[in-house]
């Protein structure tokens, strides 16, 4: 490989080209999804499930929204239903958007040890991690489903009541609650083991195998006063991203830009398509909430994270507030009666 063999008539063939990421890449100059940096940039931590199975009473967030630092916590309630449940994905076939928005940040249960529960928005990332350790969530342990064969098996746990299987080269049918099959054949097989001379069958398990990279999975949001988000991360697959984020947040695509950095990715071309394309609105919502806004509620003495009652709804925190002067709104967690839009002139609040 080091010296080839140079074939005649051939320009690439037979020749070993330098790779034209590699020089940026070994001296430095490559720019990485960690080197990508913005003046005023917030930084999120994330909240994980410690449960492999369980579902979610409830989320107090009031504690970490008081630290000092703390911009914006967000959880899966601050997400829209997707508009659009199936979407094509290349070579991936097609994918049910509510399960894609339901793995970015868990809605009504956790399926897995380590699904995001909330996401914090803070002045530098040792706030947002602590805020993350202040945040309060009670759980009903289900029983887990851990290899493919208990959840195939009769009687399984159900993890999605409304699973939708999807399609992978070509749409997959539901013939389990956790589970759907395709199959692809050619030929007469029957035939084919009955005119053979040695049949051997085994049976094979092994670990799932993925890519491997030389960099984390880093994302940067900047949202305008437009209601524009830019995007810089690391994939190579960035008009999936747009899409999915689009769908996701409830945002037109043409709000969406994806500005793709260098990958680390090490294997195919389109690996990528396997990782690096997961789309991360969890960091991109919690900057969403957190663009500098001047508010009427600064002359009502309120603020996000304060502790309010209100005459119809009681006690609550509030969690954003909006807009300005006579049309400001403050969104308030209450206890009882879950969130709500409020408009601060027709619906004050009697901070505790």
């Amino acid at each position: 490989m080091n010296n080839p063999e140079k074939l005649s008539g051939f320009r690439v063939v037979g020749t070993n080209p330098i790779r034209p990421d590699g020089l940026d890449k070994v001296t430095g100059r490559a720019v990485y999804g960690d080197d990508f940096k913005i003046a005023g940039m917030l930084h999120g931590k994330v909240l994980r499930s410690p449960h492999a199975h369980a579902r979610i009473k409830s989320i107090d967030t009031r504690k970490a929204l008081r630290l000092p630092g703390v911009r914006a916590i967000i959880t899966g309630a601050d997400f829209p239903k997707p508009s659009v449940a199936m979407v094509p994905m290349g070579e991936g076939g097609y994918v049910d958007m509510n399960d894609t928005a339901d793995n970015v940040i868990a809605k009504d249960k956790a399926y897995y040890d380590g699904h995001v529960i909330a996401a914090v928005a803070a002045d530098n990332p040792h706030v947002a991690e602590e805020a993350v350790a202040l945040i309060d969530v009670k759980y009903e342990v289900l029983p887990p489903v851990m290899d493919v064969r208990s959840a195939m098996a009769p009687g399984a746990p159900v993890l999605h009541e409304n699973f939708n299987p999807g399609a992978f080269f070509m749409k997959t049918q539901k013939v389990l609650p956790n589970a759907s099959r395709l199959e692809l054949g050619a030929g007469d097989i029957a035939r084919g083991f009955k005119e053979a001379d040695v049949i051997v069958e085994r049976e094979f398990t092994t670990e799932t195998v993925h890519q491997g990279y030389i960099e984390s999975h880093i994302c940067t949001a900047q949202w305008d006063e437009g209601g524009q988000v830019t995007i810089w991360t690391t994939t190579q697959g960035a008009f999936a991203i747009r899409d999915q984020v689009a769908i996701v947040c409830a945002v037109p695509m043409s709000h969406v830009r994806v500005v793709p950095l260098v990958t680390g990715l090490i294997g195919r071309i389109f690996g990528a398509g396997g990782g690096r394309e997961r789309i991360v609105e969890s960091a991109i919502r919690a900057g969403q909430r957190n663009e500098p806004r001047s508010t009427g509620a600064e002359a009502l003495g309120l603020k996000v994270g304060d502790d309010v009652r209100h005459q119809k709804f009681g006690e609550g925190v509030i969690i954003d507030i909006v807009g300005a002067g006579d049309k400001a709104e403050a969104r308030v967690r209450f206890r009882e009666a879950g969130e709500k839009q409020l408009l601060l002139s027709w619906a004050p609040l009697e901070k505790l």
